[in-house]
């Protein structure tokens, strides 16, 4: 079955109808829970500084010490390059991915100068340049499969009925996914929401 949304109305099988209320809560659920998933090691970045006492812009020995150790803990979403500040010092540049390999973003990258507060321009030595590129080639858009998935999902803006289609369920990750729509479905504020999960209607939806 061919589900695609457009707007408020979902096509299914070149067939066109409004959304129903169900169909409209679960979409919106799904959406929730791809974007924790995809900026989760950006946040967690951000949680992990301040409970180490540093605040935003990030810039000394110290801040550079524990966001290196944030990186050795999140290897598959994180890789800390060493730079140069623009005092010629050795710094750190934490390349940070957003998304998982179906779900991909793109990048961050968070500068944190060792003996400068300037944070807007920093050095490369060769180096340094090899290490950026071997960050970029690891968190970034694999190549070529992944690079065509995303493609193809960023032109037409994934969603719940997308998921389901393209046959996410038999990913490793899937019920993760799912118990955490079911997680979220059941603290909503919504009461249709919290009584279609009662009823087990979203089942119904896979």
């Amino acid at each position: 079955m061919s589900v695609e949304r457009i707007g408020d109305t979902i096509v299914a099988n070149h067939i066109s109808r409004g959304i129903r209320p169900r169909e409209q809560a679960l979409w919106t659920l799904f959406e929730q829970v791809l974007a924790e998933d995809t900026h989760a090691a950006y946040h967690k970045f951000d949680r992990f500084m301040e409970e180490r006492g540093h605040a935003r812009p990030y810039t000394g020995a110290d801040a550079q010490e524990d966001a290196e150790a944030y990186a050795e803990q999140n290897p598959d979403w994180v890789v800390a390059v060493g730079i140069d500040d623009d005092a010629f010092t050795s710094s750190t540049l934490l390349v940070i991915r957003h998304g998982t390999g179906d779900n991909y973003m793109g990048l961050s990258a968070v500068f944190i100068p060792q003996c400068t507060t300037a944070t807007d321009r920093f050095f490369l030595y060769p180096d340094h340049q090899k290490q950026l590129s071997q960050a970029l080639t690891k968190l970034g858009i694999k190549e070529p499969a992944e690079k065509a998935d995303y493609l193809a999902r960023y032109a037409r803006k994934p969603s719940a009925f997308d998921a389901i289609n393209d046959g996410w369920k038999s990913k490793p990750w899937w019920k993760e996914k799912w118990s955490r729509v079911r997680q979220l479905a059941n603290g909503s504020p919504d009461k249709l929401v919290r009584e279609q999960v009662k009823a087990g209607l979203f089942a119904d939806e896979l």
